[in-house]
């Protein structure tokens, strides 16, 4: 349910307010015992460094070597010949994934790299829904379901984040929603970690665990605003996008746009030509516009907005892709906030502010979209849109510049009011609850009787959703591979108004039933410590992973 608004929250007097009304709740406290206006404590200096964990960090450094190629309607045979001259490492291609795809080494590929990373070569592979991993020193390519059902077990030592103020709990949960992978506590199916002292266990894929170690990384050292997992390069093209241009195009086909814009300003802007397909739009419909003295990025925004494509940035590329496919991209960055929150109560004031004057979606609010979570106070992870992480640096900004020119105000107690909210849910599970929902929440009741001003705080309405669309993973069998089925899923909307505390508990059971606790004991009866109980599963080296349902 995505939220619009109808203004920036950059320059909407609203957020401004709001922000001044937050920020001096907390730094403009009653610090001092007397009636004399509080003076402005000293903020802490948040520092504009790191920008980012470059991949090249992460990745095997054969990879991470630049290099220049065109490949023009060669084959994927002639990657890995390249691949084995370039790097040195032997390059296997799964030819039996490939075939229950229906695709062969010998298919049409093209691509080009110019005087960059070879890992991005590997990276765009995934538009023809193909991916790589490296295993005893081999690359790998083979296709995306197949790559997602290999997991394997490393170690991540972290005893250093926990004698810096992460808890157990805040750090195993920012990984999960932080990273992509499915992860079994979440989702049912797919990786899974434990703690054990101060080493953490984790089962996931190559790439997930390439996230992870990115994101340990920015939680270890962080800035203003430090991305987990992003090339420096993307923030020269960001840079590039500011350059003022001028265009005249009158009824231009879009390829001939995207290269003429190309050589223009030298730079690698490409069509996600199959998502472009995907929607019916062709690289030989015409686009027209005239306008001038505007930077690049509002030029592409503008001369694209009407086929519901946007610019995104993918692998050192500027790639023109559809508005659907962006909004499904989510990327992770952390957010040095000491300035804007002290302790824990302060920094969930914070998430709701975030939350609330952004466009969104949050999953917390609308049940889909992006997460958003501090493991200590004073530091922020959120995993959004690119379009989303910018909406949050502007408002963290201005929260900011308002602090520097508002004077110390009392803080303001926020009540516990009153409010509706709707509630989407798989349709067997929102049947049980409108049943069930306050014998789990027995405060509830109390508090409707004790309310006179407002009646029928108990009632809930509900009604059919759209329905979603989800893809299941079948089980593999010794003939066939594992396939993803598309299921049609009903989903209804539960409306239910009370205070906002209820509301609260409302969504942390929501939250339980759903992903469930954590468990008690070991399949050997032995009791789980919490986190630090011992570990189960998590198999060592590369294998199956997903939790499956058998097929009919």
């Amino acid at each position: 349910m995505l939220r619009k608004t109808l203004y920036s929250p950059v320059s909407s007097p609203l957020a401004i307010l709001f922000g001044v009304t937050f920020l001096w709740a907390q730094w403009g406290s009653p610090l001092y015992a007397q009636e004399a206006t509080p003076e402005r404590p000293k903020v802490p200096e948040i520092p504009d460094e790191p920008k980012t964990v470059d991949p090249v960090s992460l990745i095997h450094p054969k990879l991470a070597q630049k290099a220049s190629v065109n490949f023009n309607n060669s084959s994927y045979e002639e990657l890995r010949e390249w691949l084995k001259k370039t790097t040195g490492l032997p390059v296997v291609i799964d030819e039996a994934e490939f075939s229950n795809e229906g695709l062969s080494i010998h298919d049409e590929y093209s691509d080009t790299l110019n005087d960059a990373p070879i890992y991005f070569l590997l990276n765009r592979l995934n538009a023809n829904s193909l991916s790589w991993f490296i295993e005893d020193e081999v690359i790998r390519i083979t296709t995306t379901l197949a790559a997602d059902d290999l997991m394997r077990t490393k170690t991540y030592v972290i005893g250093d984040l926990l004698d810096n103020g992460y808890d157990e709990e805040s750090l195993i949960d920012t990984i999960q929603e932080m990273t992509g992978g499915a992860w079994y506590e979440i989702d049912q199916e797919g990786g899974d970690v434990k703690l054990l002292g101060d080493v953490l266990f984790v089962k996931q894929t190559y790439h997930v665990h390439l996230e992870l170690e990115g994101l340990l990384s920015a939680l270890r050292k962080y800035g203003r605003e430090t991305a987990t997992s992003e090339p420096e390069l993307h923030f020269e093209l960001r840079e590039k996008l500011k350059q003022i241009v001028s265009v005249d195009f009158e009824r231009e086909p879009i390829f001939r746009v995207v290269a003429l814009l190309s050589d223009r300003h030298k730079l690698d802007i490409r069509l996600d030509t199959h998502e472009l397909a995907n929607e019916g739009i062709s690289s030989r419909d015409s686009l027209s516009l005239s306008i001038e003295d505007r930077d690049l990025k509002t030029v592409l925004g503008l001369l694209f907005a009407e086929l519901d494509l946007t610019t995104t940035l993918d692998n050192g590329v500027i790639l023109i892709t559809t508005d659907l496919k962006a909004s499904e991209q989510r990327r992770t960055a952390v957010y040095d906030v000491r300035d804007l929150c002290r302790n824990e109560s302060e920094s969930d004031a914070l998430i709701e502010a975030v939350q609330e004057q952004t466009v969104g979606p949050w999953f917390e609010i609308d049940q889909e979209g992006g997460m958003i979570a501090s493991p200590k106070p004073g530091v922020l992870v959120i995993r959004q849109t690119n379009r989303g992480l910018e909406e949050v640096r502007s408002l963290l900004d201005a929260y900011r510049e308002a602090l520097t020119k508002s004077k110390p105000r009392k803080k303001v107690v926020v009540e516990d009011d009153v409010f509706t909210h709707y509630y989407k849910l798989d349709t067997a599970t929102a049947e049980k609850l409108f049943n069930g929902l306050w014998n789990l929440i027995p405060e509830a009741k109390a508090l409707a009787e004790a309310d006179k001003e407002n009646r029928n705080l108990e009632q809930i309405l509900m009604f059919p959703a759209k329905p979603e669309l989800r893809l299941v993973t079948s089980q593999r069998t010794k003939t066939d591979n594992a396939r993803a089925e598309p299921v049609l899923i009903d989903q209804s909307t539960m409306i239910i108004t009370h205070h906002r505390s209820i509301h609260k508990k409302i969504q942390e059971a929501i939250n339980r039933i759903t992903n469930g606790d954590s468990p008690i004991f070991t399949t050997d009866g032995d009791p789980i410590g919490g986190k630090q109980g011992g570990m189960q599963g998590g198999g060592g080296g590369f294998g199956g992973g997903f939790f499956s349902i058998p097929e009919e």
